[in-house]
C-alpha cells in the first residue's frame, strides 16, 4: 500500500483532504489519509447515507473521532462539536410524474452482522422480507399493479431477494438496481422508503411525494430524530408498520399530490428539509467557509 500510494500522482503533502465514500470502500484511500493526516492535513468527511440519524453506527462514530469535520445537510444533526451544517450537497431536482406508478425501494444486507448499527442485519433480515411481502400484499390489486420494486445492486447474502419477490408476486416489476434511480424517480408519483438511509433525503429534497416504513424496533434512530419523526407520522410520511403504510398509499393513491401538497404536509416537509436535507442554501460558499476556517487556524 505504501508504495502504490506513492506512486499515485496525489498531492504528497495537501492541506486539506475531502471524501464521502472512498474512506470507506477503498483501502488505498484510506491508507491515503491516514499517511497525510499523521503529516498534518485536515480530513473533511461529506455526509453519506442517512447519516448520524441512528442510535447506534460505528461507522459515523469513527468518523466523527477520526476526521476533523463531518459535513451534513442540515441542521439537524447538531449533536456533536465536529458537524458543520452545510446544506444538501449530494442530491438534485427532478419533477415527478402525478400520473406515474409507485417505486418501492428496498434494502439488502449481508448474510451475517457486520458493524454495530442499529438497523436490519442478519437473520433480522428475514422480519423485514416478511414485513415487505405484508405491505405489497396490502396494497389494492389496481395500486399494486403500478408498482415497481426497486433491489439493490450489492451482495445479498442468502436471502434470495431477487427470487422472492416473482414466487409471491408473479407479476411483479423487479428493478435490478444496476441503473441510476433518477430516471424512476421521475416516473414515479409516489416513492416508498423502507430503511434509515439516503433515499428519503434526496426524495424530501426534491419535494417528491415519499411515505416511509419500518419496524422502529430493528431501526433505531438516534433521539435527536424523535420529534420530526413524529411530525412525520401524524401527516402520513411516516409509518411503524406495512399495514398502517398500505392502508395510507391506497387512500391517497387517487391524487397523491393533493395530500403531498396540502398545507399541512409541506410545513413538516420543510422542517425536515431544514433540518436533514437543506437545499435554500449555496453548500459550496459554506463548505468553503468551513475549510478556510479550519486551515486558517
Amino acid at each position: 500500500l505504501n508504495k502504490q500510494t506513492d506512486s499515485l500522482n496525489w498531492p504528497q503533502s495537501p492541506k486539506l483532504i475531502f471524501t464521502s465514500n472512498s474512506h470507506i470502500y477503498d483501502d488505498l484511500v484510506k491508507f491515503y489519509i491516514a499517511s497525510k493526516v499523521d503529516q498534518g492535513s485536515f480530513y473533511f468527511i461529506g455526509q453519506h447515507g442517512g447519516g448520524p440519524h441512528h442510535a447506534i453506527n460505528f461507522q459515523t462514530e469513527h468518523e466523527l473521532d477520526s476526521c476533523d469535520r463531518y459535513l451534513s445537510p442540515g441542521v439537524g444533526n447538531n449533536y456533536h462539536p465536529k458537524i458543520a451544517d452545510v446544506g444538501q450537497f449530494f442530491s438534485r431536482q427532478w419533477n415527478h410524474d402525478i400520473d406515474g406508478g409507485g417505486l418501492l425501494i428496498q434494502l439488502a444486507v449481508p448474510r451475517y452482522a457486520f458493524c454495530a448499527f442499529s438497523t436490519s442485519q442478519a437473520s433480522d433480515y428475514l422480519k423485514y422480507q416478511d414485513e415487505q411481502l405484508q405491505f405489497f400484499k396490502l396494497l389494492n390489486s389496481s395500486v399494486r399493479k403500478l408498482f415497481t420494486v426497486r433491489l439493490t445492486n450489492s451482495p445479498e447474502g442468502d436471502y434470495n431477494t431477487r427470487q422472492m419477490w416473482p414466487v409471491y408476486f408473479p407479476d411483479v416489476t423487479i428493478d435490478n438496481g444496476k441503473e441510476s434511480i433518477y430516471p424512476l424517480f421521475s416516473k414515479s408519483r409516489l416513492i416508498i422508503c423502507t430503511y434509515a438511509g439516503t433515499t428519503y433525503n434526496q426524495t424530501i429534497a426534491a419535494n417528491a411525494p415519499t411515505v416511509i416504513f419500518w419496524n422502529p424496533k430493528d431501526n433505531q434512530l438516534h433521539e435527536t430524530t424523535n420529534l420530526i419523526f413524529e411530525e412525520l407520522k401524524r401527516v402520513g410520511i411516516f409509518h411503524d408498520t406495512p399495514e398502517s403504510a398500505a392502508a395510507h398509499v391506497n387512500a391517497i393513491w387517487g391524487d397523491v399530490d393533493a395530500w403531498w401538497t396540502s398545507a399541512e404536509v409541506q410545513e413538516v416537509v420543510q422542517q425536515y428539509s431544514k433540518l436533514y436535507c437543506n437545499l435554500k442554501v449555496n453548500s459550496l460558499d459554506r463548505i468553503e467557509t468551513e475549510m478556510r476556517d479550519l486551515i486558517s487556524h
